[in-house]
């Protein structure tokens, strides 16, 4: 007997057993980790313990698939990652919300929190940027200006005024800052990881935090208000500038308050390396970036799948900005990204550690032993379902040993035709967040004895007996017609003989089992019902 346990870390997905299940292992007490270590170590060096395994589960999906994702915006917050679940079936793997402009957007920002922590109980990951009005316009009232107002040009010389201490811009600033603190500060509370973006597009220069010569301080200064005074340990800080605009490194803050590098991009073609200019403005980000991993933090047309599968391993997520992903592409490209193999979709993956998911159950069994060959299970680790780059071990043993058999990732056994009894098989799967195990038993019950099959008066016979593919007749020149019957009484076969001594009757396509042969003979007269074993490998199917 070989027994080889195997470790299995490739990618299966499972789309309708992970919309039920989403769980829900969180470990206590990791501790923090030295800063830079490792190129997903959260540049917060107090972030939690989901924002650490959210990093990391990024990192690993680079060159295995894509996360899919979707910006709702206005005016509903889910009105376009809906529409994308209406084309294709399927859910974005990633939720894109904005905290927003315009009257009452303190209501948005509510629902916001609420559809956030939805999607991220049910298995997705939320990104949310902020079109933040410039402070400058903003009267303090819970209603905010209009989209016109996060374009309203600031001079370097007011921008300037932000960092001044105790300076009328800066104390109106931080002010605003901190009421977006308190929307966080729910979606912490309520244990949702958000992938934070803000002031995107900052080498451009139509925001009025775009094209300054300082904002690597405004964007310092968030961080360390949103760290150190507000404790926010739940965010993943995104910086994303547009990928069209010139001098982008020299906005880069540093790796000490970035965690993920993205780019803005509306590029009208689906393989972007096809440009020059575009794909080397790709390379600059992937230079700027931790481990060359980057993303599409906004795009208008979907990628190809096969680009980024074949060229461009770096991204791990998409997001189609609202409106865009009906404006520019059509249903069809729509399903095709969707559902590539290396989309990945909300219910693909799970990025927490997980129980150990039985989704098929072994069951006992009980089988005619013929001395065929008998598939227990070709695929041990089809019974579990386990999500992108995770890994379960199985062990497998039996309780006898004087029966020959495989065991590796199946179960295979070699019985002689005289070996009868039950086989307790235990399976113990595990992974380092829990561990389950199962027993089932296979009996192997002994044939019936058999002999080639004749006719009362020993003419007619069949051979040989068990039959695998073929089934050879002879002394049936009387015979008219031949009928054979599975166990349940049901004709599978039925055979036209004309006058001929002898046939052979193809039963390569019937099941392994018993049946019954049935001859007719040209006088009117039947021939008794004899048996015969159609043999071959035996296929135990749980």
């Amino acid at each position: 007997m070989k027994i080889s346990p195997h470790v299995n870390t490739g990618m299966k997905k499972n789309y309708i057993l992970f919309r039920i299940l989403f769980l829900i292992i969180t470990f206590a007490g990791m501790c923090i980790q030295t800063e830079g270590q490792n190129p997903w170590d959260p540049a917060n060096p107090y972030a939690s313990d989901d924002v650490k395994k959210v990093l990391k589960f990024l990192y690993d999906i680079k060159g295995h698939g894509i996360i899919t994702g979707q910006e709702n915006l206005v005016p509903d917050v889910m009105l376009w990652t809906n529409k994308v679940l209406n084309i294709t079936g399927c859910y974005p793997g990633l939720l894109g919300e904005d905290f927003s402009y315009g009257d009452a957007a303190f209501l948005k920002r509510k629902e916001i929190v609420d559809t956030a922590t939805d999607y991220w109980n049910k298995g997705g990951l939320v990104t949310i940027s902020w079109h933040q009005v410039n402070p400058e316009k903003w009267d303090g009232s819970v209603d905010e200006g209009p989209f016109e107002d996060t374009q309203y040009k600031m001079t370097q010389e007011k921008f300037n005024q932000i960092f001044v201490p105790e300076s009328d811009l800066q104390i109106k600033y931080q002010r605003h800052i901190d009421s977006i603190a308190g929307y966080l500060k729910q979606l912490q509370d309520a244990g949702v990881v958000v992938l934070w973006r803000p002031y995107h597009e900052m080498n451009g220069g139509w925001f009025w935090w775009g094209a300054k010569t300082n904002f690597t301080d405004l964007w310092k200064g968030m961080f360390n208000r949103y760290t150190k005074y507000h404790h926010l340990n739940n965010l993943i800080w995104v910086w994303s500038p547009n990928i069209s605009q010139s001098g982008m490194e020299s906005y880069y803050p540093g790796d000490e308050y970035v965690d993920i590098v993205g780019l803005d991009g509306y590029v009208d073609i689906m393989n972007w390396d096809v440009r020059s200019s575009i794909s080397a403005d790709i390379n600059k980000i992937i230079n700027l970036s931790k481990d060359n991993m980057v993303t599409f933090t906004e795009l208008g047309w979907l990628p190809s799948m096969n680009w980024l599968q074949a060229d461009r391993p770096e991204f791990t997520w998409f997001l189609c900005w609202w409106t865009h992903i009906t404006d520019y592409n059509s249903n069809r490209w729509i399903n095709d990204v969707y559902h590539h193999e290396y989309a990945i979709n909300r219910g693909d993956f799970i990025w927490k550690d997980f129980p150990v998911v039985l989704i098929n159950e072994f069951e006992d069994q009980n089988i005619i032993n013929t001395g065929a060959p008998v598939m227990v299970s070709s695929d041990i680790y089809s019974h579990f379902f386990y999500p992108v780059e995770k890994s379960i071990q199985i062990e497998i043993s039996a309780d006898r040993n004087d029966i020959e058999m495989d065991i590796s990732d199946s179960i295979m056994l070699y019985p002689t035709p005289d070996d009868t009894g039950t086989i307790v098989f235990q399976i113990i799967t595990r992974n380092s967040a829990d561990s389950i195990v199962r027993h089932f038993s296979i009996s192997l019950e002994p044939a019936l004895s058999v002999k080639p099959v004749m006719d009362p008066y020993g003419r007619i016979i069949i051979f040989p007996n068990p039959a695998i593919d073929e089934l050879h007749i002879i002394n049936i020149s009387e015979i008219k017609e031949i009928i054979i019957y599975d166990l349940s009484g049901r004709p599978v076969k039925n055979i036209i003989n004309q006058g001929l001594p002898e046939r052979i009757v193809s039963i390569g396509d019937l099941e392994t089992g018993y049946y019954t042969i049935h001859f007719v003979r040209a006088a009117g007269y039947s021939v008794r019902n004899q048996a015969f074993i159609k043999a071959g490998q035996i296929r135990i199917q749980f």
